[in-house]
């Protein structure tokens, strides 16, 4: 027996679509840009403002009174910590940063994009002048000619060969299904639609009366469990175990920063008066 049939088979992976994943791509990043730029305040009661704008604003307004309190508890008293030091930083960007950013803007409009425009138009001046003539000549022209000769009849031929055999079929096959569409599917649909609306009335309503109070009887069930059972357990774990650990590490911290501050003053001191 050959030894190529017993080969196993290698796995055929089937990727996703190409257009979807772009299309995919193109929605995650329009809806980050509309939640984090281009959204207005309050987007919840404008009827004009985008979907995601008023469904995230939404989503945020129903989830505020839940998260606030453990925000003001556990976060706002870092923040408001390390606040002097964002203070300082911004102020240093402002101070040395955003002088030394304007800088290089104005260098780089000034000096490097003239010189950068000068070289372009050089090279491309050179490549006329030079590469462009031996291209056509050894490249473009000889690939032009085999073109002509061995690949534009066969395309004729094709061409050709399609407008006489396989485009009547196609002009004939879209003339039915156009016939077909406005003969048959049209009046189909205005027989129907009237019926598929009352159906969906009716479907709408009895979610309305009986599933969507049920929904909301099982979201409060889990709402208040969260609050009754996992919050309080969670918050014990918290002052256990995880705020004295961050209040460790933040005293060890800012005391080496403190203690490294106050003998750098005094180091200054003893110089001046030595002096």
């Amino acid at each position: 027996m050959d030894k190529h049939f017993l080969r196993p088979c290698r796995p055929v992976l089937y990727l996703p679509n190409s257009s979807l994943l772009t299309h995919v791509r193109f929605a995650a990043w329009y809806a980050l840009y509309m939640i984090f730029w281009a959204c207005p305040e309050n987007a919840r009661l404008d009827p004009t403002a985008p979907g995601v704008c008023r469904r995230v604003d939404s989503i945020k307004h129903s989830a505020l009174p839940y998260v606030k309190p453990y925000y003001d508890t556990y976060a706002e008293p870092y923040l408001a910590r390390a606040q002097p030091y964002l203070q300082k930083g911004q102020g240093y960007y402002e101070q040395f940063g955003a002088p030394t950013v304007a800088r290089g803007q104005d260098l780089w409009v000034k000096q490097a994009t003239p010189r950068i425009r000068k070289g372009y138009s050089a090279a491309q001046h050179q490549y006329n002048k030079n590469v462009h003539p031996v291209l056509e000549r050894t490249v473009l022209q000889r690939s032009r000619d085999i073109y002509k000769r061995y690949i534009d009849p066969h395309v004729q031929t094709y061409s050709s060969q399609y407008a006489k055999s396989v485009h009547p079929h196609l002009q004939t096959l879209q003339t039915q299904s156009h016939r077909f569409y406005n003969d048959r599917l049209v009046p189909a649909y205005h027989a129907t639609a009237p019926r598929v609306v009352l159906a969906f009335r009716k479907v709408e309503d009895a979610y309305a009366t009986y599933i969507e109070p049920r929904v909301h009887a099982v979201l409060k069930w889990i709402i208040r469990k969260i609050e009754q059972v996992v919050i309080p357990r969670v918050t014990i774990l918290w002052g256990v175990h995880v705020q004295p650990q961050l209040d460790r590490v933040y005293d060890t911290l800012f005391r080496n920063r403190e203690s490294s501050q106050v003998a750098s003053k005094i180091v200054d001191e003893g110089k001046t008066t030595q002096r």
